[in-house]
């Protein structure tokens, strides 16, 4: 089923698609380095390109890619050498190379598998014989699976845990530091409503004032037929109470006919079918 949550940032609340798969010291009220994370999570040196041990404060002031892979992992394998050419590429040609540092958190199972896979790599590592800050490091970042990809800034705050789709997307690195754009920026102005059966345009200032819920779903998906209906009569209720509420579809439907045919038993407004606000959306909200 799916769950609706409330955004910490807004008065917005979203669902939990049913088949979607930090505490740093303190320097000053308003500066907490990067290294903070890096040194409670037990880390005090790194391994650099070239394979030399340097302190964990060369890396204060700069973001982070924090890679979490291993050699067993055949993904990461896959990921890997496209990760090197695009970190190699960003050091050779991107005006922000120096504020910027790729990390290896390793889940291999010994030190032979740990160095042949560091030689595949352009960039640096957390050495081997720290594992307990891997997994410290893990459990801050919410890692659930590898490869996983997390960019942190240098307050130590998660900027995205969708590196893998930085490296995709941004090949020049241009958008660094890959800060995602604000929440009413994703959600845009444009919607649209049913009415007499046809699609009606409507403008996000028809929505001013309301809290609203964003509904990650699709026909084709069993769990929200079975779903939508319950949502339907808790939105009916809420109208009926008077509350200033709004749920906004965000369709993950195959086809534009699917998707006016599942919208036609919502009572609530949508993002236009195939808009990229949906997918922009489903990241921002994972």
């Amino acid at each position: 089923t799916a769950a609706a949550t409330p955004d910490k940032h807004s008065n917005i609340v979203r669902n939990t698609f049913p088949y979607r798969a930090a505490a740093a010291s303190t320097i000053s009220a308003q500066h907490i380095i990067m290294t903070s994370v890096l040194q409670e999570a037990g880390v005090t040196e790194v391994i650099n390109a070239s394979g030399e041990t340097v302190p964990v404060s060369s890396l204060e002031g700069k973001v982070l890619g924090l890679y979490f892979s291993a050699h067993w992992c055949p993904p990461c394998r896959g990921f890997t050498p496209k990760l090197s050419e695009w970190h190699t590429n960003f050091k050779a040609k991107s005006a922000n190379k120096d504020k910027f540092e790729l990390i290896f958190v390793s889940s291999d199972k010994d030190q032979a598998a740990y160095d042949s896979y560091c030689k595949e790599m352009s960039f640096g590592s957390v050495p081997f014989e720290a594992r307990s800050a891997k997994e410290k490091l893990s459990s801050k970042f919410k890692v659930r699976g590898i490869p996983t990809l997390c960019i942190v800034d240098s307050t130590g705050e998660l900027i995205t845990d969708q590196g893998r789709r930085i490296v995709a997307e941004d090949p020049q690195g241009q958008k660094f530091p890959w800060r995602p754009p604000p929440l009413n920026e994703l959600i845009g102005d444009d919607f649209v409503r049913k009415v007499d059966g046809k699609l009606v345009p409507l403008k996000r200032s028809d929505l001013a004032g309301k809290v609203l819920g964003i509904y990650f779903s699709a026909h084709w998906c069993g769990p929200c037929r079975s779903f939508t209906p319950q949502l339907i009569k808790t939105y009916n209720k809420l109208k009926e109470d008077g509350k200033d509420f709004e749920i906004i579809f965000a369709s993950s439907d195959r086809d534009e006919k699917s998707f006016e045919e599942y919208f036609g038993d919502m009572p609530w407004v949508a993002i236009p079918f195939g808009d990229d606000r949906i997918d922009a959306l489903s990241t921002r909200f994972g």
